[in-house]
């Protein structure tokens, strides 16, 4: 039978039949295939004449009438709209279902599939995860998990001999390094799922799952009635749509549309949650049951409008700032405060281009450290009760006359004067300002993609310091409500609350910092105490250390870079150093030595110091300086000309020459060693040298 023009004839029949198909033909009707019918030919397939060309009949689908057409081919309301339902067909090979209308074989139409291939269909609607998984080692180190997405298991080994198809090992879908790279391997939420044609008696899961675009780079066979022609027949997976009724134990009741690289939207009824992800994860939202909205975002996120912006939040607004806070208003700037006006910071500067107004409805104090420097056109000082000003010694300079007037007695005293009275008051000293209290920070747990998956990291990041009590961070986040709603409920969730003591508290805060701190560190036992005890865990000399954090800061906690920057405290942390070590430079400068060692501790364990036999002083400074150079020779460059390494850290140039090297760039904390030893000595921790 010819497939050129017309067939003649009828079938016995209109059917339906089994048919296998040969082909997808791209013609007049998409979706139309070439197939052949099992039974009337049976075998392979062998040239066009014994296949039949078949429509897709959708369950709905529909026109606008020709009839009602205009004229205009650019106009959208001249011409005919379709609508309805499109499945895609499915690949050659697979078994379908066809009719013939009136047994007209020019009239035939494929009206479903049928499962041919006896329980391979594992992976339908949602790529399910399974226990049973073929992995090699390096999978299984990789991965970290035995429950992962699989496909389908390889039929040919298996002959149907195996009674419980479910416990055949199938192999990893690719699927789980997308689920992996968004950190949600591990979780059965958001994550891997059970939702499989396979997983109920019967399925409870009613869902769609496209094949996906064929693999160009997978196998490649030949398919249909040309027997030479060489196409890819393995598939890189698609979007699945999966409404599940959930499993026996009512888990997985859920709605999940996820493309084939990760972009989800998920609706889910087992954890009373809305969630919303990118395949790279690195921005999801979250709504959950309790009324919280969760946001991460790997980069910005950025909200505009026309119009007003309005944010209420009827208990606390938290706002924090890894580096810079920045506001620019076109208008005037108010803030009404109901309680205390608190601002904390390093260092500032204010400045007003038009005139400034203060008022203070009670007492007003201010202290400075060091000098006050008052510089005006003119200085005007009024007081209803007494002026009082006490110094040092006091020195009044003035280019033209001086006028004192009083309109009561004039009374001075000094030693030596020429002028006679009762002796003068002493002037009443200033009352220092209160101090105002930091801000609690909060130990959070912190996730991130550059902590690595495999060795059992799972995107472990360490402690993040915040003012808040939640933080989300990238996948997998330890604190979703649904993991422990109590916890993370509202009142537990109130940071000030927790700080203060007066709540419960999902995350609990730092110590409070102690300004208490001696001067003079020799007067600090639990300091030395401390620093010998970490110095024996990272098998280095506790003298060493001392040396390097003396020249580093004079051994203060809270000491700031005095050529800028935001190095701080005992080795002179960095920003981006401290937040790694899950905290900030702000939150080390309060506390105390003994307290800051920890993140000394910290910071040296993540670098090579364990690793380096008998490390010495150089050693020790390098990993403060240069961490890539511990362990290395001594004459080993570290910084040359003309790099902007050099210039910063020039002073260590000992000889002029342009190149810093190990032994150079440790000669100044080494010079530290005769004070250290007599700090030391005068503590009683070590005896007098001759």
């Amino acid at each position: 039978m010819s497939t050129d023009g017309r067939r003649k004839g009828h079938l016995p029949h209109p059917g339906p039949y089994l048919a296998e198909i040969t082909n997808h033909l791209d013609s007049t009707y998409m979706g139309r295939l070439e197939v052949s019918l099992k039974k009337a030919i049976p075998g392979r397939v062998s040239s066009k004449g014994e296949t039949f060309k078949v429509k897709y009949l959708s369950p709905f689908y529909g026109l606008t009438q020709s009839r009602f057409e205009g004229n205009n081919s650019g106009d959208f309301n001249d011409v005919m709209k379709s609508y309805g339902f499109w499945m895609i067909p499915p690949d050659v090979g697979t078994t379908v279902m066809v009719i013939f209308i009136d047994g007209d074989p020019n009239e035939g139409y494929w009206i479903g599939c049928a499962l041919s291939e006896v329980n391979q269909n594992y992976m339908v609607p949602g790529i399910a995860a399974s226990n049973h998984v073929l992995m090699t080692p390096e999978q299984r180190k990789r991965y970290g998990s035995d429950y992962l997405p699989v496909a389908e298991f390889l039929k040919k080994t298996q002959k149907l001999q195996n009674p419980n198809p479910e416990s055949i090992a199938r192999p990893v879908h690719p699927f789980a390094d997308r689920l992996l790279a968004q950190g949600l391997l591990l979780d059965n939420i958001r994550g891997v799922t059970s939702s499989s044609a396979r997983r109920d008696l019967p399925s409870s899961v009613f869902g769609i799952s496209t094949p996906g675009p064929l693999d160009p780079n997978g196998p490649k066979n030949k398919i249909g009635y040309d027997g030479n022609k060489q196409s890819p027949v393995s598939r890189l997976g698609g979007t699945t749509f999966v409404m599940d009724d959930g499993d026996a134990k009512g888990q997985n009741e859920l709605v999940r549309i996820r493309t084939r690289t990760g972009h989800q939207i998920l609706l889910h009824n087992s954890s009373d949650l809305i969630y919303i992800a990118n395949a790279a994860g690195t921005a999801w939202i979250e709504l959950t049951s309790q009324g919280k909205i969760d946001v991460y975002a790997a980069d910005s996120v950025s909200i505009h409008t026309e119009a007003d912006f309005n944010f209420r939040a009827d208990r606390d607004i938290n706002l924090e700032a890894g580096r810079n806070f920045n506001m620019s208003i076109g208008g005037d700037y108010n803030v009404n405060a109901g309680g205390d006006h608190t601002f904390i910071a390093s260092s500032g500067k204010l400045q007003f281009t038009g005139s400034l107004d203060q008022t203070v409805g009670t007492g007003m104090k201010l202290t400075v450290g060091s000098d006050m420097h008052i510089k005006s056109a003119g200085l005007f000082a009024t007081a209803s009760g007494n002026i009082n000003l006490s110094g040092k010694s006091n020195n009044f300079t003035a280019s033209g006359d001086t006028s004192i007037r009083s309109g009561g007695n004039h009374l001075e005293t000094a030693g030596k004067i020429q002028m006679n009275g009762p002796a003068a008051s002493s002037a009443t000293p200033a009352t220092a300002a209160a101090t105002p209290s930091l801000i609690p920070l909060i130990q959070l747990p912190n996730r991130s993609a550059s902590a690595g998956w495999g060795e059992g990291n799972y995107f472990n990041a360490g402690t993040l310091a915040s003012i808040m009590q939640r933080v989300p961070t990238h996948e997998p986040w330890d604190q979703h409500e649904n993991i422990d709603p109590v916890r993370f409920n509202q009142s537990n969730t109130d940071a000030v609350a927790a700080a203060n003591g007066s709540g419960g508290g999902a995350n609990q805060p730092f110590p409070q910092p102690n300004a208490d701190v001696p001067a003079d560190w020799s007067k600090d036992l639990d300091f030395i105490n401390k620093v010998k005890d970490v110095s024996t865990g990272l098998g280095c000399n506790y003298v060493d250390l001392l040396c390097c954090m003396q020249f580093e800061s004079n051994m203060n906690p809270a000491q700031r870079n005095l050529a800028g920057g935001s190095a701080t405290g005992l080795i002179q942390f960095i920003e981006s150093t401290a937040q790694n070590l899950g905290t900030t430079t702000a939150y080390l400068a309060g506390l105390t030595r003994v307290q800051q060692m920890d993140y000394v501790e910290k910071y040296f364990k993540k670098t090579k110091l364990s690793k380096v036999p008998n490390p010495t002083l150089s050693d020790v400074y390098m990993c403060i300086l240069a961490p890539a150079y511990c362990g290395q020779p001594e004459t080993t460059p570290v910084y040359s000309k003309p790099s902007q390494s050099y210039y910063s850290n020039s002073g260590l140039d000992a000889n002029g020459d342009g190149i810093i090297t190990k032994a150079e760039a440790a000669a100044k904390p080494a010079s530290k060693r005769s004070y250290v030893m007599q700090q030391l000595v005068n503590a009683g921790v070590e005896q007098p040298t001759s």
